[in-house]
């Protein structure tokens, strides 16, 4: 399911996805000892996100015959050259350190789909827009409907596995290229709106509302939404 070079990828996403949120431990007075277990715990929560993420969007790609890949470098131009940077994590680590961990910049990774010719078969020679948009998206959602699951457990500590699921579901859903939020909007923007109403929206009440509540009012406001965007198409 993951090759060594996709492996490589996502600890580092999940290291980096880490040091963003452990680095201001709440705390007035720095103590070593309770920041290294405080780093570990969110360790362990950040490998929970990212994962959870991830699986979600290689199952849905399965259902399509395509697999996805964790990508983090980007090619940027360099005295009319193209390099492999990878930018996002370098822009992670500004921010935390100029905020002095206080803004939560977790967007690091882009997801490729690729048709996978070990699963092809006939009724799919190749993947449609709307099936690429629908393969990347179950990510951002799958994290924001395990958010809205570990609000209802209200077990002491998990508060910041809840705000890790909902900043990298708000952050993954973002439409800036070439980022996974970028690829909903242009690959099917009815999705990208259902989608992003839905993240924003359960984000929002999830503060306020106890999640099952949340998790309806939000499909049912997602989907007016949706429904009318449809329209205004056809």
């Amino acid at each position: 399911m993951f090759d060594e070079k996709e492996l490589n990828n996502i600890f580092a996403t999940i290291i980096v996805i880490a040091i963003v949120f452990a680095f201001d431990d709440k705390r007035q007075v720095f103590q070593l000892g309770f920041w290294a277990l405080n780093f570990l715990k969110i360790l362990l929560f950040s490998m929970i996100v990212v994962f959870s993420y991830e699986l979600a969007q290689k199952f849905t790609a399965r259902l399509y015959k395509a697999r996805t890949f964790h990508e983090i470098n980007y090619n940027i131009r360099l005295f009319k050259k193209s390099k492999s940077f990878p930018v996002t994590i370098f822009i992670a680590f500004l921010s935390t350190i100029f905020s002095n961990g206080r803004f939560y910049f977790a967007s690091i990774k882009k997801t490729e789909v690729i048709l996978d010719k070990k699963l092809i078969g006939k009724p799919y020679q190749f993947l449609r827009e709307f099936d690429v948009a629908k393969i990347i998206s179950s990510g951002p959602l799958f994290t924001i409907f395990l958010a809205a699951l570990v609000s209802s457990i209200k077990l002491p500590g998990l508060d910041s596995l809840e705000l890790m699921l909902i900043a990298y579901s708000i952050y993954n859903i973002l439409p800036i290229p070439p980022l996974d939020g970028s690829k909903i909007f242009f690959n099917s923007l009815p999705l990208f709106i259902l989608s992003f109403i839905f993240i924003i929206l359960t984000s929002l009440l999830l503060f306020f509302i106890p999640s099952l509540p949340t998790i309806v009012i939000s499909v049912i406001v997602s989907l007016i939404f949706f429904f009318m965007i449809l329209k205004r198409l056809n």
